[in-house]
């Protein structure tokens, strides 16, 4: 909490300006904070992200771009919280764990097109304001079931998105071997 109050510190002095740069800064303080916190179970870290919420939201209250980002992705959180890993979201270092092997398993790349994570490579630039398209993400093969390290591989960024809950996985197998080839000419 101590390095959220001084992250928040810096909005509330005016250190951050313009409001793009308030909410895109919030919202990565939220998340910062969100990878810090050591929580028993999912409920307790919803609590304490809403509490670290309000704390960024007070330090401009009438700054409309942070409230809505913020409120955006707590909303988020709460649909998705039935999607939890139960055995992640009370043990990170088991996520990480995970996470590490399967990258080791898929030999660093996306288990569909089998291109880097890395996708300034083979698409010429990342995604979504820079954020996404750097490192492999977490996707589940069965959309409607809960994250859990037998439900999930990692994909890039573009693979991801596109597979979304629109396409099975083995739809997506093809799918992601037309990528590669497309890619890989």
């Amino acid at each position: 909490m101590q390095q959220l109050l001084k992250d928040a510190e810096r909005i509330k002095s005016l250190e951050i300006q313009g409001a793009t740069n308030v909410a895109l800064n919030a919202i990565d303080f939220l998340s910062n904070y969100s990878k810090r916190l050591k929580c028993p179970d999912i409920e307790s870290c919803i609590d304490n992200l809403y509490k670290a919420r309000e704390i960024l939201m007070d330090t401009r209250p009438t700054e409309p771009a942070m409230k809505n980002g913020l409120t955006f992705l707590m909303s988020k959180l709460e649909k998705e919280k039935k999607n939890c890993c139960l055995e992640w979201q009370s043990d990170s270092k088991a996520f990480y764990a995970w996470y590490n092997n399967q990258l080791e398993k898929q030999s660093y790349r996306c288990f569909y097109c089998h291109l880097e994570g890395d996708t300034f490579k083979h698409y010429g630039k990342y995604f979504r304001f820079g954020r996404r398209g750097k490192r492999l993400e977490v996707d589940r093969i069965e959309s409607k079931e809960p994250y859990s390290p037998g439900n999930c591989v990692l994909a890039c960024y573009p693979c991801n998105n596109a597979k979304s809950d629109v396409f099975t996985y083995s739809d997506f197998i093809e799918i992601g071997e037309t990528i590669n080839k497309l890619k890989m000419q």
